[in-house]
């Protein structure tokens, strides 16, 4: 990734290695990931995943006591390597709830998430 495509990003990522599942043709996945943020998240490849860039897909978090889910409807923006990027597409309010707390507790800086809400409250992808 260059500087270009860095400056470009709206959203600030947090590095939050965790298994997931994604969801894909009704298909689970289990698969890890890379970092996250309100936009969307880089999940491994590793696997081989059966997608293309466009594909909707669903993305499964479990946090901790797996009581708690970030579950985020999403399409592949980009494939590399033993990446695949993910871009939000539709999330609920729970979900956005328990991301924002994640991203908050990760980031340590509550201007660096005020500006990434106010990002995400001027889209209309959130139910």
């Amino acid at each position: 990734m260059n500087d270009t495509t860095d400056n470009r990003r709206a959203f600030h990522r947090i590095f939050f290695e965790a298994p997931v599942t994604v969801i894909i043709n009704d298909t689970p996945h289990k698969v890890h990931l890379i970092d996250i943020s309100l936009d969307g998240a880089l999940i491994s490849n590793s696997g081989q995943l059966p997608c293309e860039i466009g594909d909707k897909v669903q993305l499964e978090i479990e946090l901790g006591d797996s009581q708690h889910l970030i579950a985020m409807d999403a399409s592949i923006s980009h494939i590399e390597n033993d990446h695949v990027g993910l871009q939000r597409e539709q999330i609920d309010m729970e979900s956005i709830s328990h991301l924002r707390r994640l991203v908050e507790l990760n980031l340590g800086d509550s201007e660096m998430l005020h500006r990434d809400m106010e990002h995400l409250i001027h889209q209309p992808s959130v139910d």
